[in-house]
């Protein structure tokens, strides 16, 4: 029976050997691989989007974007502070927190110039920073191999890998801006004001829309029409400070449209032509709207209605001021056109 025993006790410890020098084996292939990510796996694993306070993007050593949060939204710091969209924001970073691995392609930093992954050399550079300014990642982005991917490293890695699809890295200011400044719903719309020399309004009656004092019989329709599309639906080609002393001398009082969009709320949109260049200055504000709202018990549902749409209107004239009303805008020459129409142009 000791026999038996003695014979099981070191069969168990030759188990138990071989398992040490498994459990051995694997750690030291691990680490002796850098824990290589494998195909399929995530490139920047675990990377908390909301914990990113600053982006900076550089092209072949060059910086190009560099986006800094302010509370809810960023700005693109290195351009005036303008403000940047926050869904084409959040669309960059859920990209690249979505960049998946391929292979891994080699362990060597003797091999980073080859493959364009070396540090402030590389073909894109992404870095990623906190509230402290401590920086949470550098992507290294390097050159495309045959429309499979691009070479990839983490700044503080010596492991090249290649992404699982070929990568666009948005490096012009414009990628991170909503160009479209007004875009109002036609439906919501009851009147527009032409403030300039001999002014007009049109007033919406049903589908269509009628200009103050003319015959209804002689006004074109289709080229009320295309008006009134240009007022609704506007992008810039570029912006300048409000304050720019370049623009001191540019008069935005000789042509102002004034769109009644919703209850109580109106677009004001100042136009210029100067040098042969066009700009825009937009804002909104409450029209014949209560200046002070009081909610009561005895409201009906109609009067908390009303109520509810000045509050939410004011809330939306504020954040659409503090968004546009700092900034002077070009627009194209075409579109300038589009808006500066005369009466006559709109008869038959």
């Amino acid at each position: 029976m000791n026999k038996t025993i003695m014979k099981r006790n070191v069969q168990l410890s030759v188990v138990a050997f071989v398992l040490l020098v498994i459990s051995l084996y694997v750690y030291h292939n691990d680490h002796s691989r850098n824990s290589l990510l494998v195909s399929g796996s995530d490139f920047l694993k675990g990377l908390d989007v909301d914990n990113i306070e600053k982006i900076v993007v550089e092209q072949d050593s060059q910086k190009k974007i560099e986006l800094k949060r302010d509370g809810m939204n960023f700005y693109l710091e290195n351009f005036k502070m303008y403000p940047a969209s926050n869904e084409l924001v959040n669309k960059f970073l859920f990209k690249l927190s979505n960049i998946q691995v391929a292979d891994a392609v080699i362990n060597n930093k003797d091999k980073f110039k080859t493959y364009k992954v070396e540090d402030g050399k590389a073909k894109y550079t992404v870095k990623l920073f906190d509230a402290k300014g401590i920086k949470i990642v550098e992507v290294l982005i390097g050159d495309e191999l045959l429309g499979r991917g691009n070479y990839i490293r983490q700044q503080n890695s010596d492991t090249i890998y290649l992404s699982s699809e070929v990568l666009s890295i948005e490096t012009d200011k414009f990628d991170f801006m909503d160009k479209e400044i007004v875009k109002i719903d036609k439906k919501n719309v009851s009147t527009i004001l032409f403030k300039k020399k001999n002014g007009f309004v049109l007033t919406k009656e049903g589908d269509d829309y009628l200009i103050g004092g003319a015959d209804p019989s002689k006004i074109n329709k289709e080229k009320v029409g295309e008006l009134v599309d240009a007022c609704l639906d506007i992008n810039f080609d570029d912006y300048s400070p409000v304050d720019d002393s370049t623009f001191k001398e540019v008069d935005f009082s000789s042509m102002i449209i004034q769109i009644k969009a919703q209850q109580y709320l109106a677009y004001n949109l100042s136009l210029a032509d100067y040098k042969s260049n066009y700009y825009l200055k937009v804002s909104t504000e409450l029209m014949d709207a209560p200046s002070e709202i009081k909610i009561s018990k005895d409201d009906s549902k109609d009067d908390l209605a009303q109520k509810e749409s000045v509050l939410l209107n004011r809330d939306k004239s504020e954040a659409f001021n503090r968004k546009y009303q700092l900034w002077i805008y070009k627009i194209s020459k075409s579109k300038y056109d589009a808006l500066n129409k005369e009466l006559k142009d709109l008869m038959k």
